[in-house]
This record gives structure tokens, sequence and C-alpha cells, in this order.
């Protein structure tokens, strides 16, 4: 029996250096599309590339009162990696992958990002909406009147 490793060698690139960028949509509009294909017609000499898509649908979608998330409704996250051989090709990797999310950005077509990987351009109020961003506040200063969890992605302060 082959190795799990083994296996998945010809789907992974041999790169060691790479720039990744995901964030969610509402669906995989013309526009979407369009930005996609642009953007495969851009890849820098020498990058291995991947966008990866998740269609999310049904049951996480719902509203949960307990929840902070904002996207409770049908959305499409979206990831685009640039993997490249050497540190000299990072440049064009950022460019690339930070290409696709701000042109979805300018379409107005981002509706969230990931808390977890979610780049300094993008701001935690943008991701939870206005609302719940004001009751994320409230309650961080209950559970964390000092601060402690100050360096996390989702600022609150």
């Amino acid at each position: 029996m082959k190795k799990w490793s083994d296996m998945m060698a010809p789907m992974l690139p041999k790169s060691s250096y790479s720039t990744a960028r995901s964030y969610f949509i509402s669906e995989l509009s013309p526009t979407a599309i369009r930005i996609l294909l642009d953007a495969a017609s851009k890849i820098p000499e020498g990058t291995e590339w991947a966008v990866g898509t998740f269609l999310v649908r049904g049951e996480g979608t719902k509203p949960r009162p307990g929840s902070s998330f904002v996207l409770h409704e049908k959305y499409v996250f979206l990831n685009s990696i640039a993997p490249v051989k050497g540190k000299e090709g990072l440049d064009d990797s950022a460019k690339w992958t930070n290409g696709i999310m701000s042109e979805m950005k300018k379409a107005g077509l981002i509706k969230a990002n990931y808390l977890a990987i979610m780049a300094p351009d993008l701001s935690s109020k943008d991701c939870f909406g206005e609302e719940k961003f004001e009751r994320l506040k409230v309650l961080k200063n209950k559970v964390d009147p000092r601060n402690v969890f100050k360096h996390v992605p989702a600022q609150l302060a």
C-alpha cells in the first residue's frame, strides 16, 4: 500500500516559500470569475499557484444566537496561494495573491475575512459587522479587562 505522502506528492508543490490570501465572497459571480481568469493570465514566472474554493451552504450558515460570525448565508471561501522556490520570489508571490484580493475588494465582492489568517488591510469590524463588533468589544472588556489577549488577529480594542 502506498504511503499518504507518496500519493500526495504529485499534488504538492516542491516550493518552500509562499504567500496566501483567504477571504469570503457571496458567490462565484461573473465579476469574480473574470478577476480569477485575469489573475491566471498574470501568474509570475517560476510561481506554482492554486486558487481553492469551498462552497459553504446548509447547517454551517444558519444563524446561531451565541455566534459572532457575520456570514449567516451561503458563501464561497476563496484561498489563493503562490508557492515559489526561493525567498527571491516572495515579492512576486505576494503581489499576485494580494492582487486577486485587491481586485475582489475593489469590486465590492469581499464579505468577510477569516480572522485566524487575516491580513492587516482588513479590519475586525469589517469581518464581524458593526453591530456584532460593538457587542464583541463589550464582551472583550468584560472577560479581558487588562487586554492580555491584545496580540490576536481579531483586534477589538
